[in-house]
């Protein structure tokens, strides 16, 4: 699955309102983000786009007075997740990753994610040379191996988890109610301001 990164200048713009909304300079926010100013700099003037670590420390400097905004508010709900059924088949499977570009798929089983199918798994089926159209994704799931959080945690327990990861589930209790990805968070952030 791609991951989308916000365009420079929407970087530098929510720098700039935060900053200012903070009354912090930009020394203040090398600091609080561990970020070297000579980086900042270069950042801010355009010179270079920053990178997937320096973007989070800066979003995790600017938000450490956002402590309202939790998982809830950032995730993806459970019911758009883009997903195939238990019993579907690995070409509709495939056919749905095509069309959106995914390279994994949440398997469902009624209304409950039971599982992942990703690319791996449908090349080891082809491997198998048996007709893709009869075998079914249940066969080739692969179980939900993420980091969990509950749609109460903060915005900096989410960051500190996708520090490591691409995607996070979001649990009430035993139930999946949705997904997040970094860009849930640089969306929050960015297109919101």
């Amino acid at each position: 699955m791609p991951l989308l990164l916000p365009e420079i200048k929407d970087i530098k713009k929510f720098i700039e309102i935060e900053t200012k909304r903070k009354r912090w300079n930009y020394k203040k926010l090398a600091e609080k983000s561990k970020i070297d100013r000579s980086t900042l700099s270069k950042i801010l003037s355009g010179k270079v786009s920053p990178t997937y670590d320096t973007l989070l420390k800066l979003i995790t400097a600017l938000s450490q007075e956002e402590g309202h905004i939790t998982a809830k508010h950032l995730m993806i709900p459970q019911k758009t997740i883009v997903s195939v059924d238990f019993e579907d088949t690995l070409i509709q499977a495939m056919e749905k990753m095509f069309r959106g570009d995914y390279a994994q798929l949440f398997v469902k089983n009624g209304n409950k994610i039971v599982g992942i199918i990703d690319e791996a798994s449908i090349l080891n089926a082809i491997k198998t040379q048996e007709n893709l159209f009869r075998l079914k994704v249940k066969k080739y799931l692969k179980n939900l191996n993420m980091p969990i959080v509950s749609p109460t945690d903060t915005l900096d327990k989410v960051i500190e988890k996708l520090s490591n990861n691409r995607h996070l589930l979001v649990m009430d209790k035993t139930r999946v109610v949705g997904l997040i990805t970094p860009y849930d968070v640089f969306r929050q952030y960015i297109l919101i301001r």
